[in-house]
């Protein structure tokens, strides 16, 4: 009898797809998590082909230590649910890390009076703030 592969569980596939962006690449931050700051400055995963994953190094230097590494890598990898059997180094440009960019400000809007009113209804005085200040937001994400 032909031996089945095991389906992954849910939180599994939820964290392999956390961990890899849309085009199959590993997400610059799991990476950085992985190698720590210090490495992830001077390498980027590039993509994964056949089971091996392809890092770019900024010298042979790092190639050398980075293979090294190569079974603890593999195993924090795996930890993250980005399952590789190795690693391959070429040499080349790596970019440097770009800081997210920032999110715009939002300013609540003003609530109708009708609103208000209900809310004053509410007994607890810290239910009303939350429902408020959530309402506010979403009024004037929906008035953009």
């Amino acid at each position: 009898m032909p031996s089945r592969t095991p389906i992954p569980s849910l939180g599994e596939v939820l964290a392999r797809s956390r961990a890899l962006n849309g085009n199959g690449h590993v997400n610059w931050q799991i990476w950085r998590q992985v190698v720590g700051t210090k490495v992830a400055t001077r390498s980027r995963p590039e993509n994964i082909d056949q089971g091996l994953l392809w890092v770019v190094v900024t010298s042979n230097t790092w190639a050398q230590e980075l293979s090294l590494l190569r079974r603890t890598i593999v195993s924090r990898l795996g930890t993250h649910g980005i399952a590789v059997s190795g690693l391959r180094f070429r040499v080349g440009k790596v970019e440097p890390l770009r800081a997210p960019p920032a999110r715009e400000t939002i300013q609540p809007a003003r609530l109708p009076s009708q609103f208000q009113d209900r809310l004053n209804r509410l007994d607890d005085p810290r239910l009303r703030e939350v429902i408020s200040e959530a309402a506010a937001y979403s009024l004037a994400l929906q008035r953009r």
